[in-house]
């Protein structure tokens, strides 16, 4: 399966942008845990983020850019 990241906010623009500092946060938090116990290394977190943020996106909808 693939992850991708949603706002999950409809209405108030601000809510948008609330969705979006909230997931950066609880996923940075994850995965420097998650490289701080060796279980991951660096660029491994590096490129599940930009997965998760971007590049799946961009797969699973034929996107280029």
């Amino acid at each position: 399966g693939k992850m991708l990241f949603s706002s999950d906010a409809f209405g108030l623009p601000e809510l948008y942008f609330l969705g979006v500092h909230l997931f950066r946060q609880g996923l940075d938090d994850v995965l420097t845990s998650l490289v701080e116990r060796g279980e991951m290394g660096p660029s491994d977190a590096h490129r599940i983020a930009a997965l998760i943020g971007a590049d799946n996106a961009r797969r699973v909808y034929g996107l280029t850019a």
